[in-house]
């Protein structure tokens, strides 16, 4: 149990490990996150599913910082 208010606790989706663990950073959030979800999807039946191996993060506070976000082809 996540007894700091200023920890972000995130359970396990998997019905038997129901203990609770501290994210300390996005990075940690994002990796728990990836991990619970593939497990999930490939007990499903997708085997080839995989995630991107890293993550780049940025607040988007208005339309500008929208807009200026690179596209794959590299024009924003």
């Amino acid at each position: 149990m996540c007894r700091d208010r200023s920890c972000l606790c995130v359970s396990h989706a998997d019905r038997r490990d129901l203990s609770l663990h501290k994210i300390k950073s996005l990075s940690s959030l994002i990796g728990a996150f990836k991990t619970t979800s593939s497990k999930l999807i490939h007990k499903n039946g997708m085997f080839d599913f995989t995630w991107q191996r890293s993550f780049y993060d940025h607040i988007i506070r208005n339309d500008r910082s929208l807009n200026n976000i690179p596209t794959k082809g590299g024009q924003a």
